[in-house]
């Protein structure tokens, strides 16, 4: 414990602390050594000598390998469950390729610009699709519902800290990182994955899966800039890790058609809140359509949360009961759900990407607003709507009937100054996906299709992005077992780097 940084206080922190009234009790600390210990350095130190790994790291010739040839992996997607995949892999041997359909995050965030201002979609690169996947431009919360002291999350937020997020989110009770920080915390990534021997394509757009005899044996690539049109490429693989996010629907259908087994699965529908900043502390409004015949809307903000507005999402849980309208698209069922809804909110917005939107007032009056509407995050415009023709009754009741209950635990919450609009993207029609890809739970390999190991949001077992990242770090893990560069359990690996904690009785 550094006693300097606790006599640097301020005096006002002091004032507060001698309020406290005295209690017996344990402190946990974080010591420098444990904040020091991210994946990449746990993968170095084993690779140095534990048994574990079938590689040593040489600080001249990199990777020595015990194997002849490496194992190539294909990893298919760059958001957080594609990228700790690929660290893991990489650092344990494997000859990894990353494909990434969408552009980097330096070209991806002009064309989420261009997108703001001119209204230029590109279907391949915007706020879904890119380097860093859909968090990258959201909000960028780290919490999840995995556990925070868990050996996987600390492995995955140490790892964050090592490519430049800062060390308070290791100890914050909700840490946040903005769009801001993401971005050159992922250049980073970037730099260290091709440092290690990945190879990473941007703008490389998976359109199908080699199978012979019920096993991956490749991937068919498309480079999504070649004019007139994309051409195609064939590549041979040992595995292929599925990293993509949800709202890759095309590589849904494409699974459905090798017979992959999917399943519905719940997620949220509604629509997004705001207020003015002064009543509730603030993230943006921005559009996340990948195609310009469906409109979707999602929350971001920077890591100072600087907004003028102030917004959350107003969701109501879904489930595969209610996707029986859609039955006949089997596991897309869900997919199907999602498109109607957003479908239908393009058309309430009149096109051209505005957004339909009413008072939340005159939400629980089932009226239209027929005043000017409040002043709005988003860009692209809003248009007078009366939301209870966008969804079904029994959700718009439930939305009903939650901003009642709001409103009488935080009195001011149903105000006319308050806007709905829909609909909303990731905690929306988009919250998770909205189908699971099976999978084995030991090896993480598809339960119907050998050599495919899906894994993060769009497989179905993560929501945002720190359990996405946990997600694809153990599927690294596993696949590097079953391709024999990792040997011995994950978690105890894991564990033994996580006991550096110090203790204070007071």
């Amino acid at each position: 414990m550094d006693v300097k940084k606790i006599l640097n206080i301020e005096p006002r922190a002091w004032d507060f602390i001698a309020r406290l009234e005295p209690k017996l009790g344990v402190v946990e600390y974080m010591t420098e050594e444990k904040l020091a210990v991210d994946l990449v350095s746990m993968l170095n130190v084993s690779s140095k000598g534990s048994n574990n790994v079938l590689g040593i790291r040489d600080t001249h010739s990199g990777m020595i390998y015990r194997q002849q040839k490496k194992p190539r992996v294909a990893v298919i997607g760059s958001g957080p469950s594609g990228l700790f995949a690929s660290l893991v892999l990489g650092e344990l041997g494997a000859e990894v390729t990353l494909l990434e359909r969408g552009q980097p995050v330096e070209q991806r965030g002009r064309d989420i610009g261009a997108l703001a201002v001119r209204r230029i979609l590109q279907p391949e690169s915007n706020f879904c699709f890119g380097e860093g996947g859909a968090g990258t431009w959201s909000d960028g919360k780290l919490m999840t519902r995995i556990g925070k002291n868990t050996d996987g999350v600390q492995a995955v937020m140490k790892t964050f800290v090592h490519f430049g997020a800062p060390p308070n989110i290791l100890v914050d009770g909700k840490p946040h990182l903005g769009t801001d920080k993401l971005v050159p915390l992922l250049r980073k990534f970037r730099h260290h994955l091709r440092e290690l021997g990945v190879t990473i394509r941007f703008n490389a757009r998976v359109d199908d899966l080699i199978v012979e005899d019920g096993q991956v044996k490749g991937i068919v690539v498309s480079d999504v800039e070649l004019q007139p049109g994309p051409a195609s490429q064939k590549l041979a693989f040992d595995a292929v890790v599925m990293a993509v996010g949800h709202s890759a629907r095309d590589t849904y259908s494409m699974l459905w058609q090798h017979n992959v087994d999917m399943s519905p699965k719940s997620f949220a529908v509604g629509l997004r809140i705001e207020h003015p900043q002064e009543l509730i502390n603030s993230i943006q409004v921005v559009l996340t359509s990948t195609n310009p015949s469906e409109l979707c809307i999602n929350g971001m903000s920077f890591s100072r949360r600087a907004s003028k507005w102030a917004n959350s999402a107003l969701v109501v849980t879904v489930s595969s009961h209610d996707f029986k309208p859609f039955q006949s698209h089997g596991p897309l069922a869900g997919v199907e759900f999602q498109r109607q809804f957003e479908r239908r909110a393009a058309m309430m917005g009149g096109g051209n990407f505005v957004v339909p939107a009413q008072c939340v007032t005159d939400f629980i009056s089932n009226r239209l607003s027929v005043t000017t509407l409040p002043p709005s995050s988003y860009r692209l415009g809003v248009r007078p709507s009366n939301l209870h023709e966008l969804f079904p009754p029994y959700i718009t009741e439930a939305l009903q009937e939650s901003l009642i209950m709001i409103d009488r635990e935080m009195p001011g919450f149903v105000s006319s100054k308050a806007l709905l609009h829909g609909v909303e993207v990731c905690f929306q029609t988009r919250t998770s996906s909205p189908l699971q890809i099976s999978r084995h739970g030991e090896t993480y390999e598809s339960t119907s299709l050998r050599g495919l190991y899906p894994t993060g949001e769009g497989a179905g077992y993560a929501g945002g992005i720190l359990s996405a990242a946990v997600d694809g770090m153990y599927c690294g893990f596993a696949l590097a077992k079953q391709l024999s560069l990792f040997h011995g359990d994950i978690e105890p690996f894991l564990g033994k780097t996580q006991k550096q904690t110090g203790f204070i009785k007071y």
